[in-house]
């Protein structure tokens, strides 16, 4: 009987995460608001942060990028196709951030920190998400293509 309720249980824990990935992807989507910021490489704890400076999800703005409609549109629909990560792979390589990305839409705000093109992946804090939710993106394309914004 355990063994059942332990599938069960998985099961349930997977519908919840793939639900809470599909809502951040919605928000994505639906944004009017695309923000994009080069940040610190390592988030900055709580207690060290100053007044003077700007912080997303705990790393420290140094610049926001201003993008194009067309640049947008272009990453937008890149991050909210699911067939751009994988769940297959999850890389053990650290994490060493590089861009801030903030999606707003209606009140609900999606942010990603994404990590570099050798370690491709994305931290993910949102509307009904855990904070800190990893991603791994296919490959680091995406990631080279932001640094020619």
């Amino acid at each position: 009987m355990k063994p059942i309720l332990l599938v069960i249980c998985t099961l349930t824990l997977l519908s919840a995460c793939t639900k809470s990935i599909k809502k951040m992807f919605k928000t994505v989507e639906n944004a009017q608001i695309i923000q994009l910021f080069a940040i610190e490489d390592f988030a900055t704890a709580p207690e060290v942060q100053t007044a003077t400076e700007t912080y997303i999800l705990d790393y420290k703005i140094l610049n926001q990028i201003s993008l194009s409609d067309s640049q947008q549109v272009i990453i937008k629909t890149y991050v909210s196709n699911l067939e751009n990560y994988t769940e297959n792979v999850a890389r053990t390589c650290p994490f060493f951030a590089k861009y801030g990305l903030s999606f707003s839409e209606n009140g609900k705000v999606t942010t990603m920190i994404i990590g570099t093109e050798n370690c491709p992946k994305c931290m993910v804090s949102g509307d009904g998400l855990e904070n800190g939710k990893i991603l791994d993106f296919l490959d680091g394309g995406f990631v080279e293509s932001l640094s020619a914004y």
